[in-house]
């Protein structure tokens, strides 16, 4: 058992490895096995963002008490942030290196419970498809009352973001930095 325990920390460090060295980073290295351990465990948050007990404002809710449907495109916003760090690429990396954004193309949003102030929100942002020109990206949102509380499925958003040209004025392809790395981490065009 610590046998498979082990090959499947190693293949994940491995496959982070791949990722770290596509962004120019360490490649492999020699290291101590906590440094392994630890570094095999970073791995698991890299396919997705989580954010835990984001407190629901009062001014965050509409007239009802409940939580405005603006917050949670905000709450994506941030999810696709915290993603796009997690996989080595800090904010404006790719408007700053090839002028390219990636505004939304389409937005689905689903509820299936209110929020209200006394509700702390959790966040899990990844990465549902992979297309040509395109990212779909899963934002599922949970409620609890106490941080030790056990989450509630709230919500549900699937936005969809465009490579788009800045110099062109038209969407354009993923930047192959962005595939590369999301291919070493075993993510490919669905």
């Amino acid at each position: 058992m610590l046998a498979n325990l082990l090959t499947y920390i190693f293949a994940k460090v491995y496959v982070h490895s791949l990722a770290a060295a596509s962004l120019g980073g360490f490649g492999f290295q020699t290291c101590t096995l906590s440094q392994f351990l630890i570094g095999s465990l970073a791995f698991v948050g890299v396919m997705s963002y989580e954010e835990k007990n984001i407190k629901v404002l009062p001014e965050d809710t509409d007239v009802f008490g409940r939580l405005n449907w603006r917050v949670y495109c905000r709450y994506c916003e941030q999810g696709e942030a915290g993603l796009m760090e997690n996989l080595g690429f800090p904010p404006m990396y790719f408007h700053k290196m090839y002028k390219i954004s990636f505004p939304r193309r389409a937005a689905h949003f689903e509820y299936f419970s209110p929020v209200s102030p006394d509700n702390l929100i959790e966040l899990k942002t990844e990465i549902e498809k992979i297309g040509t020109t395109s990212l779909t990206l899963l934002h599922t949102f949970y409620k609890k009352r106490r941080t030790d509380g056990n989450p509630m499925l709230v919500a549900k958003a699937k936005v969809t973001i465009v490579a788009y040209d800045d110099r062109l004025h038209d969407k354009t392809e993923l930047p192959r930095k962005l595939l590369k790395t999301l291919n070493a981490l075993g993510i490919r065009k669905k």
